[in-house]
């Protein structure tokens, strides 16, 4: 993941290495017009260490913060705009441009973004807001996941060995539940995650797990052999 500081006059910069390169990309977001320039650093040439600018590229307005996923080649941008906003570009690393793949409203312009689990959950802090939130990011863009989605996301932003969800539904009519089970699907499947759903209900676990283990019957109730 790219690393991203804030300048004194509302400048950002981050690095976009790539394991195997002799020079990596710097970008840099300026808030006062709202673009990100793009400038390639060669270290070890023969000239020295240089920087080449490449592209700008517009974003919105007050851009300033931004986190770069370099694997998947994915910079998520906050703007203040109207209304607010998180931007996600696709950068091109020949030419430097970024292009504006989704763009999702936030209540607040953010003042912080960071990446987490890989970059399958978007953070975000705004300090005018006063809230900090996370997305799950669904087809490189962060989701409107709701508040099982968030909670989620807040879950996996800690990198757990096992996610636990105890009886997540149990308090929802049959339409909503039915929405979210399949937004638990869609979560695990992003995330990889082993998660340990605690359920009464049989068809939630069959829908959703693949391996059932019941409890046994009575006040000394332990866990059963697994349904195949």
């Amino acid at each position: 993941m790219g690393a991203f500081g804030i300048g004194e006059r509302g400048v950002g910069c981050a690095l976009a290495p790539r394991v195997g390169c002799m020079s990596e990309l710097v970008l840099i977001a300026n808030a006062g017009d709202g673009t990100v320039s793009a400038l390639r650093l060669h270290r070890d040439g023969p000239e020295g260490t240089r920087l080449e600018s490449l592209a700008t590229s517009p974003v919105g307005q007050g851009v300033g913060t931004f986190a770069i996923d370099t694997e998947r080649d994915l910079v998520y941008a906050g703007v203040k705009g109207d209304p607010p906003a998180i931007v996600t570009l696709r950068l091109d690393r020949e030419s430097g441009a970024l292009t504006e793949i989704s763009r999702r409203a936030v209540d607040a312009s953010l003042a912080y973004i960071a990446l987490g689990r890989g970059g399958a959950v978007v953070l975000g802090a705004s300090y005018g807001g006063g809230f900090g939130s996370t997305w799950l990011v669904d087809g490189g863009s962060p989701s409107g996941a709701g508040e099982l989605g968030e909670a989620v996301a807040r879950g996996l932003a800690m990198d757990p060995r096992i996610l636990l969800l105890d009886e997540p539904l149990g308090a929802l009519d049959a339409l909503t539940r039915g929405t979210l089970q399949e937004e638990i699907a869609r979560i695990w499947a992003a995330s990889h995650k082993t998660v340990l759903l605690i359920t009464n209900d049989v068809d939630e676990a069959i829908l959703l797990a693949d391996r059932v283990i019941p409890l046994t019957t009575g006040p000394g109730a332990t866990l059963g052999a697994p349904v195949p």
